[in-house]
């Protein structure tokens, strides 16, 4: 069994180094790594090349900016493993990840394996992992249990299983026969979203395992920190994109108020980006965006729909602002 590494490589200097080395470091060794860098100027594309000199492992595409999405996929196209393990160029792996994986996957029989993770500090420090239940999915199992579990939570639980390319090894087959890829950020906001969904839809047997070998780094030039004056209307797009593909599958009923709160939590980060440290926008600009957003018709009809006192009281009060348009108590909790 051949396991292939793809990671996107931009501007990630500083943590390039640990990353690769935790690659190296593991008890079960990677058959192919390939590093895109995609247009990276600090500095970053040298350290793809001075370890792809180092180690016959690792090869490098290097490519001109064109975002991750398109990095991934130059990824997909030289790839020739058998199973396909995505990594962010800033985050880290146990030295146990490689070989747990294929230990599941070998002793299971399975086509694709997922498991969990731990936030990590810029400085290396982990924190707790997100635990997620463990289970088996076949099938039919996989479109009625397990996607829905992918999309969101239920209202009265979190049963969530984290949505993210990485911590996951696909079989590269399946990606293959399908000609499967990732669709670009512009068009869908959560192209990992996008990816798993349509892999899943061809997938027969999938193992989900409560292991936390993948280290995901909080770092200060992370999507939700940086602003996007059009980041709401992106993430109506994905909600109406995942909608649609749910119907098809014919699970809609079943997952609709998962959907929804799937968007309840993409509003956090919405609202986020309204600091002024990162917006620029002073408060009373702020305000009115925020108010234009909660006054958004088909947002307000979601939560109108939406059985919000089944949910925990935190979630509660955070529908409610935006049902009530309380712009300024938003600001106080999200934007300072």
């Amino acid at each position: 069994m051949r396991i292939t590494i793809i990671i996107p490589v931009y501007n990630v200097r500083r943590y390039l180094p640990q990353c690769l080395d935790s690659i190296l470091a593991q008890s079960r060794n990677a058959d192919e790594i390939i590093l895109v860098d995609d247009g990276s100027v600090d500095g970053s594309a040298d350290i793809c090349d001075e370890y792809a000199r180092k180690f016959a492992a690792i090869q490098v595409i290097h490519q001109s900016n064109k975002g991750v999405s398109a990095a991934r996929n130059a990824g997909l196209e030289q790839s020739s493993g058998d199973y396909v393990v995505f990594l962010d160029a800033d985050d880290v792996i146990a030295p146990d990840y490689i070989s747990t994986y294929c230990n599941k996957i070998q002793t299971m029989g399975c086509d694709t394996c997922k498991g969990t993770y731990r936030r990590m500090k810029q400085t290396g420090r982990l924190l707790p992992v997100y635990h997620i239940t463990q289970g088996t999915y076949r099938k039919e199992c996989i479109i009625n249990m397990l996607i829905p579990r992918l999309i969101g939570s239920a209202p009265d639980k979190k049963d969530s299983i984290p949505m993210g390319v990485w911590a996951t090894f696909y079989d590269a087959g399946i990606i293959r026969e399908y000609h499967l890829k990732f669709p670009p950020e512009q068009q869908l906001y959560s192209e990992d979203m996008a990816f798993n969904l349509l892999y899943l839809m061809h997938a027969k047997y999938v193992e989900v395992m409560d292991y936390a070998g993948y280290y995901y780094r909080i770092t200060k030039g992370s999507l939700t920190k940086q602003f996007v004056a059009d980041r709401f209307e992106r993430y109506m797009c994905m909600y109406q994109w995942e909608k649609e593909q749910i119907k098809k599958l014919g699970i809609y009923e079943s997952c609709r108020y998962r959907l929804t709160r799937q968007l309840f939590n993409y509003m956090r980060h919405v609202f986020h980006q309204y600091k002024r440290s990162v917006c620029g926008l002073s408060f009373r600009d702020a305000g009115r965006e925020l108010y234009r957003i909660c006054s958004e018709e088909e947002l307000q009809e979601l939560i109108a729909a939406y059985p919000v006192n089944q949910m925990g009281i935190k979630q509660q009060v955070f529908v409610y602002m935006i049902k009530l348009r309380l712009v300024w108590l938003i600001y106080l909790f999200y934007c300072l």
